[in-house]
């Protein structure tokens, strides 16, 4: 294996189904991408093709993440708009995931 490490910021965003994690329904949801020109990555974990359409299956439906080799805020923004891009009934997000007001400062 050759691993190859690059400079710069990643952030990943979670995105829930309704309910998680206090359940774990099946709920075959429909999943609507509608900008396909995000350069993100969405990897899918509570999804699946039902009738060659995109469902949502419950749980942790999706990990959004973007790169950014200027800084976490232009990364952290990119996720938020590939979240924004990525539509289904009950989905849920944290919308404070690597803001700085969120850093707990260190103790001197």
């Amino acid at each position: 294996i050759n691993i190859e490490w690059k400079q710069g910021y990643a952030a990943t965003i979670e995105v829930v189904s309704g309910n998680y994690p206090d359940s774990l329904e099946s709920e075959n949801k429909a999943i609507t991408i509608t900008d396909s020109d995000f350069d993100g990555r969405y990897f899918f974990s509570g999804a699946s093709l039902n009738d060659g359409k995109l469902v949502s299956t419950g749980g942790k439906v999706v990990s959004v993440s973007s790169y950014s080799p200027d800084g976490l805020e232009e990364a952290l923004n990119h996720a938020y708009l590939g979240v924004s891009h990525l539509l289904f009934e009950g989905r849920q997000y944290r919308s404070d995931i690597g803001r700085l007001d969120n850093i707990i400062p260190e103790r001197s």
